[in-house]
Parts: structure tokens; sequence; C-alpha cells
């Protein structure tokens, strides 16, 4: 038999997958310590609006973030395998 149904092909399709799944694994879990920095940060129950995704803007590796409260509104961005925040515009908000 040939093709990606014979040894070699399911070794390369099984690999390909592990390799998809662990990066996937390493996105889910970096965004996850993001939202927990950010929410340590910034007063995990103050917080109105916590949004992470993907950056566009600062290229490969890094998330976007945007932090709401009452009194503050943050946005920055943070590389996808580390903590460290970077804080682009911090605004203070006066809804009285």
């Amino acid at each position: 038999m040939t093709g990606f149904f014979s040894k070699k092909g399911r070794a390369i399709i099984l690999t390909g997958t592990i390799i998809i799944c662990s990066y996937l694994a390493v996105l889910a879990i970096s965004k996850f310590q993001l939202e927990y920095s950010l929410k340590s940060e910034y007063d995990e129950n103050k917080i109105e609006l916590l949004q992470t995704y993907p950056s566009e803007r600062h290229g490969f590796a890094m998330w976007d973030f945007h932090v709401r409260t009452k009194e503050i509104w943050v946005n920055g961005y943070s590389p996808m395998y580390n903590t460290e925040l970077h804080i682009e515009t911090e605004r203070k908000v006066d809804f009285n």
C-alpha cells in the first residue's frame, strides 16, 4: 500500500498532528498566563472587560490585550512565551 496510508505516511500524519496540538497547547497556556497576570495587576474583581488575542500589529508570537475597569482603560501587548506586559496606552476614566 502506498501514499498516506502506509506506515511511513501514518508516521508523518501522526508527527504533524502532534506538532500542531503541541503548538495549540502552548498558545492556550500562554494566553491563560497572560490573563492571570492581567487579573493580578488590575484587581480581578474590578475588571469589567478583559480581551486577549493574537497581535496583528506587533508580529508573530505576541498577544494584544485590552483591560477596562471603572477607573482605567489599558491597551498593550505581551510576548506569547513570557508574561512581560508592554503598556501602550493607559487612560484614567471618570464617568461622574
